[in-house]
């Protein structure tokens, strides 16, 4: 069912899309002279790039002792904006909106749609200094409701937001010998409130293994790690917070047609060292990318 509806999510927009801004065809790689399939905010910039992208994850996690436990059924749509003012600055909008279950400790579930923290993001490319490398820095704004469950809130890690205004720095490298691609990145992020600091990891190496015209295909691998620092709630360290975990996975590239791209994948745990009762399980993604300008 979580597979359906991902998949509802992305072809619904995808048609939208198309229905509406078929007149708008950029050839981003005809302009930047490198055809790669590229992720959302790694596209390489020209002045007047213009991408819109839609991202769907479902994860389940679970926070908690067993007679305090809390588990989250979530499909995370995200809809991401990016616009290149010079060849060396990509400027980044992403509005999420959540689907949630939320089963608690006393037998109790919800089902809710909301919206969560949006984030803003520039992204500064050092390719004059260093071949591939890239800097960036962002802010979350506290969009997100905060949850309550019996009169009081919920764990930090369960709600959908920090609550608090969280700035994040970051640093990527990429290199793209065709037909292979690879890129490094991390991304750090340290929230004012109580939400825990974390630092994301990530590393993808990839092989387009078909192409005819506008239309490819390429295989990615996936290595995803995060390091949580601790949460805090009424000026304490909350103990089912902080630690390590690690995916490990496999995407689906797909270019359908010019300035088109789909990607479908999955994230599978590999090394679990987060603190406490803190469980998170395999989770899936589909997005759909198109190039405006």
């Amino acid at each position: 069912m979580r597979a359906l509806g991902l998949a509802g999510v992305a072809v619904s927009t995808m048609l939208a899309m198309q229905g509406t801004m078929d007149h708008a065809r950029a050839c981003a790689a005809c302009t930047t002279g490198d055809p790669t399939l590229t992720a959302f905010g790694t596209e390489e910039g020209y002045p007047g790039r213009l991408r819109i992208a839609l991202e769907a994850r479902s994860r389940h996690d679970a926070l908690g002792p067993p007679i305090e436990r809390v588990e989250v059924s979530e499909l995370r749509t995200e809809l991401g904006l990016a616009w290149a003012p010079t060849s060396w600055l990509f400027v980044q909008l992403a509005a999420p909106l959540l689907v949630r279950d939320v089963a608690t400790w006393d037998g109790g579930s919800e089902t809710s749609l909301m919206v969560g923290d949006l984030g803003l993001r520039a992204r500064f490319d050092l390719g004059a200094v260093v071949t591939g490398l890239s800097l960036s820095a962002g802010l979350s704004l506290p969009t997100a409701p905060r949850l309550e469950r019996a009169g009081r809130p919920l764990a930090v890690e369960v709600q959908p937001g920090s609550g608090s205004f969280d700035p994040a720095l970051g640093i990527a490298w990429s290199v793209r010998p065709r037909p292979w691609a690879v890129a490094l990145s991390a991304y750090g992020v340290w929230p004012t409130g109580d939400a825990n600091p974390q630092l994301h990891l990530v590393a993808t190496g990839q092989r387009e293994v078909w192409r005819d015209g506008a239309q490819a295909l390429a295989l990615r691998a996936v290595l995803e790690g995060r390091v949580d620092g601790k949460a805090r709630e009424n000026g304490s360290e909350v103990a089912d917070s902080g630690g390590f975990i690690a995916f490990a996975g496999l995407d689906l590239v797909l270019s359908p047609g010019t300035d088109w791209q789909v990607e479908l994948g999955a994230r599978v745990p590999i090394a679990d060292a987060l603190v406490g009762y803190h469980d998170e399980s395999t989770f899936f993604v589909l997005a759909v990318a198109h190039d405006l300008r």
